[in-house]
């Protein structure tokens, strides 16, 4: 078979055509697999930025969320701070402060002219009404209604505070130079009540621990005795330097801490019957 027959066969023209690429077809093949390589990075850049877009929205919700909250409650404790600054420190303990007598009275010991007390009574503070956020018989409006919920809501969560007194010094009323005792009472737990009811069920049974050191000064105590039997009447002022008030039980160690409140030079007037009056030989 000579070499144009060869040439001329059509099924050696179609086996060289199928062994020899074309142009096209390498760069095709190319082509697609760069298209799927550069599609699968270009849709999880996408999802990424859509990701980050959503947790930074959420973080600025969160966050003008926190500031208006705090805003919100550093105005309320402003508002409710200045409402108690007002008042005067004679004012608050005699109308705030309930104490019911004494149950029950053990002396512990007694040495070197000072007597150990140990006193069982009821006692509660009407913290609404310092405040001034409890219930009122009136129609209060929106805004008023609100701001009184929110304080009784933060009384009932703070519920007690320790109060560290001073030494009180206990004169009678008619002369505060002459001192009948010092009394030292050790911090106590003192609960708390947003809107008490008009009876004393409210109150919360406390044992007080003190100490009393009266005078010396036997004259000035006679003679108040001999005072206050022929007036019917015990009339009497307590003086303290200071005293300390501080958020939360005696034990207790949480963000109630945080509350602290410091009253100085205060003088509470106390008023007990006495027997009927009589004439005291003198």
């Amino acid at each position: 078979m000579s070499c144009d027959a060869h040439c001329n066969n059509p099924d050696n023209k179609v086996k060289s055509r199928a062994q020899a690429p074309t142009e096209n077809t390498p760069l095709l093949a190319s082509s697609s697999r760069s298209d799927s390589l550069t599609e699968t990075p270009s849709i999880t850049a996408r999802s990424n930025r859509r990701l980050r877009s959503k947790l930074l929205r959420v973080f600025l919700f969160s966050l003008s969320f926190t500031v208006l909250l705090f805003v919100t409650i550093t105005l309320l404790a402003w508002s409710y701070a200045a409402r108690v600054s007002s008042i005067p420190a004679e004012e608050l303990v005699s109308k705030a402060v309930v104490f019911r007598y004494p149950s029950h009275i053990d002396v512990t010991r007694a040495e070197q002219g000072i007597i150990w007390l140990q006193v069982q009574g009821k006692l509660g503070v009407d913290a609404g009404s310092i405040l001034g956020v409890r219930r009122s018989h009136e129609a209060d409006g929106f805004f008023t209604n609100i701001w009184k919920a929110l304080g009784r809501w933060g009384i009932r969560c703070v519920g007690k505070v320790t109060v560290h007194l001073s030494p009180v010094h206990v004169t009678p009323k008619y002369d505060l130079s002459s001192v009948l005792a010092s009394v030292y009472i050790a911090d106590l737990d003192v609960p708390l009540n947003p809107d008490p009811p008009s009876d004393k069920s409210w109150l919360s049974d406390v044992t007080i621990n003190l100490a009393v050191e009266p005078t010396s000064n036997t004259s000035a105590i006679l003679q108040f005795m001999q005072d206050s039997w022929s007036r019917g009447h015990i009339d009497v002022r307590t003086n303290l330097d200071a005293v300390s008030i501080r958020g939360g039980g005696l034990y207790q160690r949480d963000w109630r801490n945080m509350l602290h409140v410091t009253m100085t030079k205060l003088q509470v007037p106390l008023g007990f019957k006495s027997a009927p009056p009589f004439s005291v030989p003198v």
